[in-house]
């Protein structure tokens, strides 16, 4: 046989040795490279699936992230919220607020919420001032240094050792931070700032910190524009947050799964590295070694973060192999049976045999892989913490999986019955237990419970147990099998939901507003007490029903179905206001906020909608809107310009008449803009200094007078008023102003001025005309007189001489700055030196002037000397004897065009008289003539007065037409009161000429003042108060031979001292203003004014004898009294008093 086997070949190899050697080879090779393709296909699957996990981690993080900031932009939405209800907060208030937020509790990571104040820079001192005093003797505002605007830390809760380090700080002097002050400024929303250290930081665990801030503006004023917002904003409030605080427990059960760190902007180093998880991981690892990185980019508040995270060891060894094993084991094992198989075809039964060892060793292998496959069944209970039992009901015999004994703190391997199990259980829950499992094995249904097991250390742990029972064919029950599952941490999840929602409802059931919500068809689900109270309704009477149909009223309804569509489209609505309608019929307006409740899937199922009730608040604004509709009419209507800036001297709004004044159409076009972007900005800086000056002050500035240029370049004058305006709490808020044009009536001062100037130099040059003994002395005095009580800067008198070069001599000479006159050489030749004003004026024997010396090119040989002397004009007046002229009266100003032509007359006039007195003087006429002369001088001076004196009484009267004649009317009654009283005809001369210009102040009043119909207000009647010492200030220069300037000064004051304007009495009261005074009073009542009809001559009788003695003098009463009723004296009508100045 063994031979027989020798000789025969083999089928399979015959004649191919080496195929048969290397086939089983061959197929086994390749099935181990099938093997490997296959094992790396299901790596790379499994690697996917791990990849799936860490993106859906790594979005987790990202949302956690954005909803806790938006958790706390919510926490500083209220903070806003709480200035915004409030007139002013107070330290107090603000201290309460912040603790009943439980800042620690609640919110990881605030460290701080704040209110930041805008400082001006004039207010800066006296914000430190107000601080201080609140009970902060070191407080200072920080840090030092000029700046265009302060801002302040006034609050920041907790106020502990850490916060107090930021109290008074500028964060607006930072670049970082200011930027996102500006940005929440300009966006009226939440900004976070950039990565900065705060201030709070100790030397110990420095973190990186960002700031995020919400704008506040002043309450009332719009803020839709950014032009508004700029202008409105007063303050920040914000939080600071510490990010390794911030992020505390933001990761949970992926504490150990992925690592991230926050980068501040959209580029990652370690300059803008704001926060890194390494702190919180234990176990070592690398970065570059991570299995899986993902970047991502998440704004906040308006400021973005780059987020990049790496998987973590304990992650990447969770990628599951366990198929990948299975596939290797059976490969390799399918592999090698099927080289076997080839290799037993090949090689006989010798290979038959050592085929069966193998196989044997195979078995033992499969063998092995079972166990490992129960160990790994093994190990997936554990990890879901699920494990198997089955009871046996014939014998009581319990038995459990090692996962079981684990779940149930039992030793592996414990004999296990039935009452051994209920031992187990928790002793209140044993009867349910066991109720529950016998009542599933008699009626045959399934078994699945959750109940408590009492651990031997004492704690409690959580089950779900299922099961099911097996009969016989009776029905008899043979075993029950079925599994177990540890569910505490189900159960401590659910716990805390619970608390949860037991806040939530607690929180619903006391807020003092609205919470509704309602389906996506607007059913309402359920509303708290609040809207049960302010409705009468309650839940169960319209729970269920329509929303629209029942609350709202027909007009709202369909405008409010658009805001809820808009809602449940994700678009969260707040501030809409409509109607609701109470049981009782009532309407109450409510502001609406209003959310969306979404489900797992992320889909709208409810809406929840917040209410407060603003009814108060509407009717309150409707009530300011009509007060400012009515102060909008005043404003527009009133005779003047009116304006009113803020702190900061921006323009918050002004009258039509200011803006068209501003060159803009309407007052819109002016808000924000300050007055170096107006028409006048040459002014700017002393218009922006009386502001501040009033500002600062508190008090107010009446009736001053100032330049402006017009949008067309002219230049025009204003009298102006500004006052303070002020916050209900006292403090300086901004200023109104007011002004009216008077660059008519400053035309017709400086008119009145030049005829001042020109009078008093008259009236004192004729004076010294007729006392002066020579011509040496009369001419020096002239000059002197010029200067000294005229105002000019220099006049000098020059003869004509005959020789050769035809010079002119100085006589004499009086100046401001001596020197000039002196030096220069004039001819009255036609040569250059003798084409000036006083050549000229000699050479034609006509006056001669130059209103500007810079321009006039005849002025060449002495413009630059008299430049520098300050001379902008002259004048020569030439002096005349026979008809021919001897020389010349040269007159000097500072300012150009300073010689009207009124003024050029009196002067002319004035020349006139000292050329007779000269010539009076040369021809030597005896004393007695000349004496006589003089005196006819003398009287043509008085004349010339009283014509001067009735020339200016006709200019003030032409202002105010309601009062014409009055003054004349005055003057002939308080002359007659006079000589009734037997004064010297000269003192009544004096009292008449004072009675026609008594009045002379009002020239300097608003004329739509003098002819307003209705009551003066407050500050017209102080302008009104202010005329006579106008007048006197008019005339106090002019030398009179009466005491005219005084008369005028004092016609309003009364014996009793309650006069105006020095509240003068008795005998410090001149006797001829109390004669003024009784005229003026009886003429003023009997007469017509624009706010009343004329009262009658028997009243005004009746207040001076009512008031004899305590107002008024008793002897100008009693001379009154006996003009009308025993002289018969009649005031003239208006049209007698017309007539006779016609």
């Amino acid at each position: 046989m063994l031979s027989k086997k020798r000789t025969e070949p083999s089928a399979a190899g015959s004649g191919y040795p080496y195929l048969n050697r290397l086939l089983p080879w061959l197929v086994l090779a390749v099935g181990l490279g099938l093997v490997y393709f296959l094992q790396q296909a299901a790596f790379h699957a499994e690697r996917r699936i791990q990849q799936q996990n860490f993106d859906v981690g790594t979005r987790e993080i990202v949302l956690n992230i954005k909803q806790r900031m938006e958790t706390y932009e919510q926490v500083l939405d209220g903070t806003k919220g709480l200035f915004v209800s409030s007139e002013r907060v107070e330290r107090d208030e603000f201290h309460a607020y912040a603790n009943n937020l439980l800042l620690e509790e609640h919110h990881p990571g605030i460290k701080g919420i704040g209110y930041s104040l805008i400082v001006p820079p004039h207010e800066k001192s006296s914000h430190i001032e107000a601080i201080r005093k609140e009970g902060f003797p070191t407080y200072n505002l920080f840090p030092e240094g000029r700046r265009e605007l302060y801002t302040a830390i006034i609050y920041l809760e907790p106020f502990d050792l850490r916060n107090r380090r930021a109290f008074g700080y500028d964060m607006y002097s930072e670049p970082v931070r200011r930027a996102a002050m500006q940005r929440a400024r300009d966006s009226d929303a939440a900004a976070l700032s950039g990565k900065i250290t705060l201030l709070q930081e100790m030397d110990e665990d420095v973190q990186a910190g960002v700031l995020m801030y919400l704008p506040l503006y002043r309450n009332g004023f719009p803020h839709q524009s950014l032009a508004e917002r700029r202008a409105n904003i007063i303050g920040w409030v914000y939080s600071a947050f510490r990010m390794n605080d911030l992020m505390q427990g933001l990761l949970g059960k992926r504490l150990h799964d992925i690592d991230f760190e926050i980068f501040d902007g959209k580029s990652a180093s370690p300059e803008t590295m704001m926060y890194d998880n390494d702190l919180l991981v234990l176990a070592p690892h690398d970065h570059d070694t991570a299995l899986y990185h993902a970047t991502d980019t998440v704004e906040i508040a308006g400021h973005v973060w780059t987020i990049q995270h790496h998987s973590l060891p304990d992650f990447d060894a969770n990628i599951d192999t366990g198929q990948v094993t299975a596939i290797r084991v059976v490969g390799v094992l399918m592999s090698a049976l099927l080289s076997l198989l080839v290799w037993l075809l090949v090689g006989g039964r010798m290979r038959a045999l050592n085929l069966a060892q193998g196989m044997t060793h195979e078995l033992r292998d499969s063998e092995a892989l079972l166990k490992r496959s129960h160990a790994l069944h093994e190990e997936a209970q554990q990890i879901t913490h699920l494990g198997h039992w089955e009871l046996n009901l014939i014998d009581n015999k319990l038995t459990w999986s090692d996962e079981n004994y684990r779940v149930f703190g039992v030793e592996p391997g414990t004999a296990n019955t039935y009452e051994t199990f209920m031992q187990t259980i928790h002793p209140d829950d044993r009867a349910y237990v066991d109720r529950e499992y016998t009542g599933s094995v008699k009626n045959r249904t399934t078994y699945n419970i959750e109940h408590r097991l009492l651990m031997k250390d004492g704690s409690i742990k959580w089950v779900n147990e299922r099961g099911k029972t097996f009969y016989d064919e009776d029905g008899k029950p043979l075993r029950s099998i079925g599994t177990t599952m540890d569910i505490t941490e189900r159960k401590q999840a659910e716990a805390v939901l619970q608390q949860e929602k037991d806040f939530s409802d607690r929180l619903v059931e006391a807020a003092p507003a609205i919470i509704v919500i309602l389906d996506k068809k607007g059913k309402i689900l359920r509303f708290n007490p609040f809207m049960e109270k302010l409705t009468g309704y309650s839940l169960n009477e319209v729970k269920g029903k329509d929303w629209f149909s029942t609350f709202l009223p027909g007009t709202d309804r369909k405008k409010t179905k658009a805001v809820l569509l808009k809602t449940i489209g994700d678009s969260p609505t707040a501030g809409h206001v409509n109607a609701i309608v109470t049981k009782g019929g009532k309407q109450r307006l409510i502001e609406w906020y209003d959310r969306t409740l979404l489900d797992s899937n992320g889909d709208v199922m409810a809406l929840i909608a917040i209410g407060v009730e603003v009814t108060e608040r509407v009717n309150i604004e409707e009530a300011v809107r009509a007060s400012r509709d009515l102060l909008r009419s005043v404003l527009e209507n009133i005779p003047v310009r009116v304006f009113w800036k803020d702190l900061e001297l921006r323009y918050l709004g002004c009258n039509t008449v200011f803006a068209r004044d501003a060159g803009m159409k309407s007052p819109k076009e002016l808000y924000g803009k300050d007055d170096y972007q107006m028409g006048w900005k040459d002014q700017a800086e002393l218009y922006r200094a009386k502001d501040k000056a009033v500002m600062e002050s508190g008090k107010a500035k009446i009736g001053f007078e100032e330049p402006q240029t017009t949008p067309d370049g002219k230049t025009i004058w204003l009298r102006t008023s500004k006052v303070p305006l002020r916050l209900a709490s006292g403090e300086v808020s901004g200023l109104l102003g007011i002004y009216e044009d008077i660059t008519v009536e400053k035309r017709a001062q400086d008119v009145l001025h030049h005829l001042n100037r020109a009078l008093k130099t008259l009236s004192t040059v004729n004076r010294t005309l007729v006392h002066a003994t020579n011509e040496q002395g009369l001419w020096q005095g002239v000059c002197r007189t010029a200067v000294e009580d005229g105002g000019y800067q220099l006049a000098w008198v020059g003869y004509a001489q005959q020789d050769e070069a035809k010079s002119v001599k100085m006589m004499a000479s009086h100046a401001v700055r001596p020197g000039y006159a002196e030096n220069i050489h004039v001819s009255w030749d036609d040569v250059p030196a003798g084409r000036g004003p006083t050549g000229t004026a000699i050479r034609s024997g006509k006056t001669q002037y130059v209103q500007n010396i810079a321009d006039n090119p005849d002025m060449q040989p002495w413009r630059e000397k008299a430049l520098s002397y300050g001379y902008q004009a002259s004048i020569a007046l030439p002096l005349m004897e026979n008809g021919k002229p001897f020389g010349a009266l040269t007159i000097y100003a500072t300012e150009s065009h300073a010689f009207n032509m009124d003024e050029i007359a009196l002067l002319e006039e004035m020349a006139s008289d000292l050329s007779y007195g000269i010539h009076m003087q040369h021809i030597g006429i005896e004393r007695d003539q000349s004496r006589a002369e003089q005196q006819l001088t003398l009287e043509k001076l008085t004349t010339s007065l009283e014509e001067t004196v009735q020339a200016i009484a006709t200019t003030v009267e032409k202002r105010d037409p309601y009062t014409a004649g009055h003054q004349r009317r005055v003057a002939n009654l308080a002359a007659a009161i006079a000589q009734e009283m037997g004064l010297p005809d000269e003192q009544v001369k004096g009292i008449r000429l004072a009675g026609i210009i008594h009045d002379l102040g009002k020239i300097n009043i608003p004329a739509e003042i003098l002819s307003k119909p209705g009551k003066l207000n407050e500050i017209e009647y102080l302008l009104m108060q202010s005329h006579p010492q106008s007048g006197y200030d008019i005339l106090k220069g002019v030398s009179f031979p009466w005491p005219i300037a005084d008369i005028i000064l004092q016609h309003h004051e009364r014996q009793d001292g309650s006069g105006y304007p020095q509240g003068l009495k008795d005998e410090q009261i001149l006797l001829e203003a109390k004669i003024m005074a009784v005229a003026d009073v009886v003429e003023a009542m009997s007469s017509h004014r624009p706010y009343r009809a004329g009262l009658g001559l028997e009243m005004a009788i009746e207040e001076i004898e009512r008031n004899r003695g305590k107002l008024y003098e008793p002897k100008a009463v009693d001379a009154c009294l006996k003009l009308f009723r025993e002289r018969d004296y009649k005031l003239p009508h208006h049209e007698d008093d017309a007539s006779e100045k016609r």
